[in-house]
């Protein structure tokens, strides 16, 4: 196979491939740059370190808390305060929801 055709290939891959951005729905695009090796924590940290509400709420959603807490507490004392709060309310939403649907 020529190096060409290989690169077609891989390009086309590319292309087709959902980012995890898209997958999540994000409205930023977290792993623009790095579509094919941003591990999950790095994007979980992405999305804590820009601090917009809609993606957070829906990265927790798609990983859920046991995935996001670990990376949220390493940069606790890094975020900002509205950060903080938006991740709280966030948890206190999802417990809410999930034991009305309990109830």
């Amino acid at each position: 196979m020529s190096f060409t055709k290989l690169s077609k290939n891989v390009l086309g891959f590319i292309i087709n491939e959902l980012t995890l951005s898209q997958k999540i729905g994000t409205q930023f695009p977290y792993d623009w740059s790095n579509l094919l090796a941003m591990s999950e924590d790095f994007f979980v940290r992405n999305v804590f370190e820009k601090g917009l509400f809609r993606d957070m709420l829906q990265t927790v959603r798609y990983f859920g808390f046991e995935r996001t807490d670990p990376v949220f507490q390493t940069l606790e004392d890094s975020l900002p305060k509205p950060t903080l709060r938006a991740y709280e309310n966030i948890r206190i939403g999802m417990l809410n929801a999930k034991n009305r649907r309990t109830a």
